[in-house]
């Protein structure tokens, strides 16, 4: 007698191993998955238990070399504009931080060979960086602000003092004041009076750069040939008039007195003045100076000295006679220090009292 082996109604269906398997290796393999994403810094951003260093990290450190590639690529190009967002806040005059200057510095020394170190750091990321201007090596350190995306290291500085009291150009532009330090950008700079009678003494082009700021000469001004010029073409004319006169006053302040100091008395309109060719040649050569106070004001005391004869009467007779002024000529009988001022339009000489 056969039977009919069939599962009852109220019994459960027998469960396969296979499937169970299969669930539990996929589990395994989400598990593995996580754990090697979690350890690749993925998942946190941050730098793993064992010291190693996260993605964000890593991006933190290629953008502080990214901003300063940025700031030196920025000033290679002339982009002084970009350049200076990219700088931190200074309360230092920045006036000079344009393109028109920069473009200026980049004619003579271009900025080429651009290198910048990877950083190290958090926020505040130190980089190395090297670059030619003019084809001269720099070799500098930033200090890259990475949140604000900004150079936080001070800028090179030019110092323009022993300029004050005449407007400056630098690289063509005008600054507000000489006799100061300005920041600039790396780079070849050429300082000049705005006043054409007046010029820059000695090296006026000067390549600055961090590492060079200690060394920037101090300038100092001199007379232009233009000045020179200008001068002699005022105070010749009337020096030598005065000479020529027969006056006891003969103008360029440089009066005799009437009454000598023997009690003798000098004829007005007798007067005989004389330049030696020594002295001559002082005046045809003269050459001024810069006022130390006011530069613009250009002035002259080596014009030379002269013989002076008259007639002299005493209450006996009278004569010609010469004046002697001892071991130095006296007022009267050298030409008094001459002065022009070349800041107005149309300068007049002033014969200034000795």
């Amino acid at each position: 007698m056969g039977y009919n082996m069939q599962q009852g109604p109220g019994l459960p269906p027998k469960k396969s191993k296979t499937g169970l398997w299969i669930g539990l290796g996929a589990v395994a393999v989400v598990v593995i998955v996580a754990l090697v994403l979690v350890l690749s810094g993925v998942f946190s951003g941050t730098n793993t238990a064992n010291g190693g260093e996260g993605e964000q990290a890593k991006e933190s450190k290629q953008s502080a070399k990214d901003i300063a590639t940025n700031y030196l690529t920025a000033i290679s190009e002339g982009r002084a504009d970009d350049a200076k967002k990219m700088l931190g806040p200074t309360s230092s005059d920045t006036s000079l931080m344009t393109n028109e200057a920069l473009k200026d510095s980049l004619t003579r020394a271009p900025i080429t060979d651009i290198s910048v170190t990877e950083p190290t750091g958090g926020n505040s990321s130190t980089v190395n960086v090297t670059y030619k201007v003019g084809g001269e090596p720099v070799n500098e350190e930033y200090t890259v602000n990475v949140r604000g995306g900004t150079i936080s290291t001070s800028t090179p500085h030019l110092s323009l003092y022993g300029l004050k009291g005449v407007d400056i150009t630098v690289n063509g532009v005008t600054v507000k004041e000489g006799d100061k330090s300005y920041d600039v950008f790396p780079g070849s700079y050429v300082v000049a009076s705005a006043n054409k009678y007046l010029e820059i003494d000695g090296e006026s082009t000067v390549v600055v750069t961090k590492s060079s700021s200690d060394n920037i000469p101090r300038f100092k001004l001199k007379v232009s040939q233009a000045g020179i010029d200008l001068f002699r073409e005022k105070v010749i004319p009337e020096a030598k008039a005065c000479l020529e006169s027969k006056n006891l006053d003969p103008g360029c302040n440089m009066a005799l007195n009437g009454t000598l100091r023997d009690g003798k008395t000098l004829e007005d309109g007798t007067i005989t003045r004389t330049q030696s060719s020594e002295n001559a040649n002082k005046l045809e050569n003269v050459v001024p100076e810069p006022g130390a106070s006011v530069p613009t004001i250009i002035s002259a005391s080596n014009l030379g000295s002269f013989k002076v004869t008259g007639i002299c009467t005493d209450s006996t007779r009278s004569g010609e006679c010469e004046l002697l002024g001892g071991f130095a000529a006296v007022k009267g009988m050298k030409f008094p220090k001459a002065s022009l001022n070349v800041a107005e339009e149309d300068p007049k000489v002033v014969w200034e009292d000795v």
